[in-house]
This record gives structure tokens, sequence and C-alpha cells, in this order.
């Protein structure tokens, strides 16, 4: 799943220059919207999840919505409801049985947590992740002495 989601959104330019430059242009428009307020307190939370809509929408369709859209704002609200509710009880999305046609489906948490404690107990994944935290950005990259 994990390798699906990175190559599909490696087609869609993450890590490339032109995401990066949407990200920026996205941001333009969110101090538009902090300076409006002219340094009163508001809360940041919508205007948050409008930008972040948007660089996903510039990205994958090509344009942005206005944050007054009516439409926009209001599948940003649903989106945003029913993240929260995924995020705080996941077996929403996909319910977890106890059993299968009888016999153990699923891993149990015990496990889980045996695996987790052995991904943080071997070195060599400790090492890997590691070197994955360590990576440069992409746009770093090109800038290193090895590449000159």
């Amino acid at each position: 799943m994990r390798r699906f989601a990175l190559s599909n959104l490696r087609d869609y330019g993450m890590g490339k220059k032109a995401s990066e430059e949407k990200i920026i242009e996205e941001i333009q428009y969110l101090i538009k919207v902090f300076e409006s307020h002219e340094g009163k307190p508001f809360n940041v939370t919508k205007s948050i999840n409008y930008a972040v809509s948007n660089i996903i929408s510039s990205i994958i369709y090509g344009s942005r919505f206005d944050y007054s859209d009516e439409e926009f704002t209001e599948m940003t609200q649903s989106a945003t409801y029913w993240l929260n509710w995924t995020s705080f009880n996941p077996t929403l999305i996909c319910p977890i049985p106890n059993s299968v046609n009888g016999s153990e489906g699923f891993k149990t948490a015990r496990h889980l947590a045996q695996h987790g404690k052995w991904l943080t107990l071997n070195p060599e994944m400790r090492v890997r992740f590691q070197d994955k935290i360590s990576r440069p950005k992409y746009c770093e990259r090109l800038r290193m002495p090895v590449n000159q």
C-alpha cells in the first residue's frame, strides 16, 4: 500500500519543483487570509484545511478553489468531519472482524506489539529508519558536492 501511494504521488509531482511552487503559491493566499484579520486572534483550522485542500487540488486537477467558494467549503468541511471520525476510530474505514470463517483472520495486538518491538530493537532496522530520516530533500540533492 505504501509503495502504491508513493508511486502515485510521484506521478502527480511529489518531490518535484512544480509541487513546491504550488505550495508556495497557496501560502501566498493563506498569508492574505491571515493579514485580513489584522492581528486579531482567530481560529486558523479552516484556513489551513482550505490551503491543504487547494494544494492537493492544484497538484491533482491543476486548479485551485477560492476560499469563499461554497461548494469547496462544504466539501472540505465534510472531508474534515469524516477524517476526524476515522482517525478516532479506524475500524470505520475497514471493520476488523475477530475471526474469518472460524479462523483468526487478523493478527492480534500482541503480534503487532512484538513486530514493533522487533523493528525497534533490530539494529539493521534502526539503521534503515535513520537512513530514511537523514535523506536530503529532492531540491537539495542537486546542490550536493557529489552531484557537482
